[in-house]
């Protein structure tokens, strides 16, 4: 329930008197496009990082080459 004249705002989440927290990404950019891959990696957004890769054994960020 709102409260007139009240101080509350909403985040860049959307939610009312929120902290941004429930959309940041891997490098706290609010609805920002960066993950973590699956080697544990923040990637993609503005990082500059791309994702890890399996090689030819199904390592990820292997070098396993044929």
């Amino acid at each position: 329930m709102g409260q007139w004249g009240g101080d509350a705002e909403f985040d860049e989440c959307g939610i009312c008197n929120g902290g941004n927290w429930s959309c940041l990404d891997c490098i706290d950019i609010p609805n920002g496009a960066a993950y973590y891959d699956n080697c544990n990696i923040c990637v993609g957004g503005t990082t500059g990082l791309d994702a890890c890769l399996q090689d030819c054994a199904g390592v990820w960020d292997g070098s396993a080459v044929e």
